[in-house]
């Protein structure tokens, strides 16, 4: 999850009179963009994983106890039309895995805006 705001913006009227020239609307923009792994995807044992894409070796399905012997990687190729996947993973190996012991990490991205007139920043 990524935050970020900024303050002190102001709000010009392009039509104004003269006696508006030196007032402003200000304003402060908060920003947040969040991403989560979709378990649909994630769950699944079967289907094609394309190159390039990142996976979780011996991930655990949702719901289920971590396997604290799982690691990532990236899909470099494909054999056997899908059973099997060659993954390289952080360090640079290369190995060869069945499909249902890849966990895709497919993600679902959100970004929220907020425009606030607050004048008192982090009050809350």
């Amino acid at each position: 999850n990524d935050i970020d705001f900024s303050e002190n913006g102001s709000i010009e009227n392009f039509r104004k009179l003269q006696s508006e020239h030196w007032l402003t609307n200000g304003y402060t923009l908060f920003i947040s963009v969040t991403y989560w792994i979709v378990a649909e995807e994630w769950d699944k044992e079967e289907g094609k994983l394309p190159k390039g894409a990142e996976v979780t070796v011996y991930g655990e399905k949702s719901g289920e106890s971590i396997n604290k012997n799982s690691f990532w990687g990236i899909v470099t190729e494909e054999i056997d039309g899908g059973a099997r996947y060659k993954v390289e993973d952080a360090e640079g190996r290369v190995a060869t895995y069945e499909r249902k012991d890849l966990r895709h990490r497919t993600t679902h991205t959100f970004c929220f805006g907020t425009v606030s007139d607050d004048k008192t920043h982090d009050r809350f």
